[in-house]
Order: C-alpha cells, then sequence, then structure tokens
C-alpha cells in the first residue's frame, strides 16, 4: 500500500467540487493508494520524473510518487479542459 499525501491546494480544489464528484475523487485517492500505477487510471507525465496523472471522469488528479517512501503526493485536482495539460 502507498500512503497519499495531499498538499494544501489540493485539498481546496477537492472542497470547491459538487458534492458526487469530491465522493469520487475520495475513492479515486483510495484505489490510488492501492496501486498508483493502474494502467485504466494513471498516466505518466514526464518520464523519469514520477510525475502522473489519474483520471476521474471530467477532473484529473495530479501527483508525484516517492518510489522509496511509498508516497503519492496529490499536488492539484482540476477539471479537464484543453488548458489543463
Amino acid at each position: 500500500m502507498w500512503r497519499v499525501a495531499v498538499a494544501k491546494g489540493a485539498v481546496r480544489s477537492i472542497e470547491r467540487l459538487p458534492a458526487a464528484e469530491q465522493a469520487r475523487v475520495e475513492e479515486a485517492l483510495a484505489a490510488l493508494g492501492r496501486n498508483p500505477f493502474d494502467p485504466a487510471h494513471s498516466k505518466a507525465l514526464k518520464p523519469g520524473r514520477d510525475r502522473h496523472r489519474w483520471r476521474v471522469g471530467e477532473y484529473r488528479i495530479f501527483y508525484t510518487l516517492d518510489r522509496e517512501a511509498k508516497v503519492a503526493v496529490i499536488s492539484d485536482v482540476l477539471r479537464r479542459t484543453s488548458t489543463t495539460y
């Protein structure tokens, strides 16, 4: 299991979501803690940097992995638009 640490900015982003979306994101965070490399949801953003994104409907969870400590640090949760990434 991986530990999931959520940055303050990401907490604020999650709190601003509609209740149904908050629940979906929280479920995704639990799943991310079980397997941050799930190919159905996760995609590496920059090779070699351990930056990933996790797809949750219209939203994307951006995170960085610390493989030694087995920690996934959530940096932001954004709605998917043409300028998200």
